[in-house]
């Protein structure tokens, strides 16, 4: 919201009259000038197509990510696990949180194009949604080759082999991996029915709106076809890469708990540790008992952590007198798509089995990330987060699959809606409420 909503960070097509709108009088006309030209030279040159377009960068690199993480293959070792941790770590660090950065930042530059372009009347936010439906991510098939498995026409370790690094809570170490999972696979799956793969190609007179602002707003490296294309590869870039990234990081976590289960630790306990004082072990191991050592920081921050959740405290702190008095902002929700939809309301958690029946139902799940995406082979009516972004993993599924959504609810409205039987959820007049009766 802060980025879309509070403060440009691109050039767009409404940037002088909605900068004007948001901050009056703050700048003299030569800083504006000044600002406006920088903000347009950084767009310029996200959008110039080439070998050297920092998304195309991105994407170089992010390919190297699994064949320089495949050579550290699994150990019963302790201490070689431990290692394999280390290296897949900074393998991650390097080639996939890094690149991950970079294409988001592309994502949300495109984003940012997009909406202003609906803003200006170049296209509606029906046809925005309708482009956003032909936008495949790597896990877009996963809905499909779930209910394959099901239906015993694809083998389990094949599904895992692709989506078995996959745990709610991507750096939760309590999560269990979707390969982990005993619950996975006992219920059936009801398949979204696509009659065909979405097709999405611009009209004459979009074509030709979007060519007069993409010229107006000096940011012509790029035709209109061509700004979707990028937009598109963007908004995968961010997601895939998202993906990989994610593999190389369960399987580290998994190493980790390879070490600790060996020295008598728990998933919970593991929870409690830096990441920087178990690696020290590799260079300077302790001399008294491990386990005792780590068991009691583990028990220290558990007491301390529920000592800290018995306070509430507001999301922005602004002045001392915030900590002692916390009010709770009412936040406009990132709503998804045009469509509506209105059902039972089931609240979901990390641990939550996959048993439950959720077709039809407005799920409800604080923040979603890929080990969320179970939820989809279930055929859900609608989905409200607590948290998130526009521009979020959720977001751009439910976008691509054409689910109703309202992304980022904050406290008070989230609180309500999942509390309830009931729930109406409808994205085109920005509604979500809970329904009684």
């Amino acid at each position: 919201k802060i980025e879309f909503d509070i403060v440009p960070t691109c050039h767009d097509f409404a940037f002088d009259e909605r900068f004007h709108e948001y901050y009056p009088g703050l700048l003299s006309d030569d800083e504006f000038d000044y600002y406006r030209h920088a903000l347009r030279m950084l767009t310029t040159r996200s959008l110039a197509p080439g070998d050297e377009n920092s998304l195309q960068v991105a994407l170089t690199m992010a390919n190297r990510l699994q064949s320089d993480a495949s050579i550290f293959e699994p150990t019963e070792d302790p201490y070689k696990s431990l290692d394999r941790a280390r290296s897949l770590l900074e393998v991650c660090r390097e080639k996939g949180t890094l690149p991950f950065a970079i294409a988001a930042r592309h994502a949300f530059i495109s984003e940012t194009l997009l909406r202003s372009a609906v803003y200006r009347g170049a296209m509606t936010e029906d046809r925005l949604s309708a482009f956003k439906r032909t936008i495949r991510t790597k896990s877009g098939s996963m809905v499909e080759e779930y209910s394959a498995v099901c239906a015993g026409e694809l083998d389990v370790t094949e599904f895992n082999r692709k989506y078995g690094h996959l745990r709610p809570g991507t750096y939760e170490i309590t999560s269990l991996r979707y390969d982990e999972r005993e619950d996975l696979f006992q219920s059936q799956a009801t398949t979204r029915h696509v009659t065909a793969e979405p097709v999405f190609s611009l009209t004459d007179e979009e074509r030709a709106r979007l060519e007069q602002l993409l010229k107006e707003a000096g940011l012509d490296v790029l035709s209109a076809d061509q700004l979707l294309d990028h937009a598109a590869t963007a908004i995968v870039a961010r997601e895939d890469i998202k993906f990989e990234f994610t593999r190389v990081l369960s399987d580290a976590m998994s190493h980790i708990l390879k070490w600790g289960n060996h020295h008598g630790l728990s998933r919970d306990d593991l929870s409690f540790l830096e990441w920087k004082e178990i690696s020290r072990g590799l260079k300077s191991p302790l001399l008294e008992d491990l386990d005792r050592h780590f068991l009691d920081i583990a028990d220290d921050r558990r007491r301390k952590a529920a000592m800290s959740h018995s306070f509430k405290l507001a999301h922005i702190i602004a002045k001392p007198q915030d900590i002692y008095v916390s009010t709770l902002n009412r936040s406009m929700p990132n709503f998804v798509g045009t469509d509506s939809a209105s059902g039972r309301v089931v609240q979901l958690q990390a641990n939550s089995t996959s048993r439950i029946d959720l077709e039809g139902c407005i799920v409800c799940v604080e923040n979603a990330d890929p080990g969320f995406d179970w939820i989809f082979t279930k055929n859900p009516g609608g989905l409200v987060t607590r948290f998130g972004g526009a521009n979020s993993h959720m977001a751009v599924r439910c976008a691509e699959l054409g689910i109703p959504a309202a992304i980022g609810c904050g406290d008070q409205t989230f609180e309500r809606i999942s509390r309830a039987i009931r729930a109406e959820l409808n994205c085109g007049q920005h509604i979500v409420r809970p329904l009684h009766g």
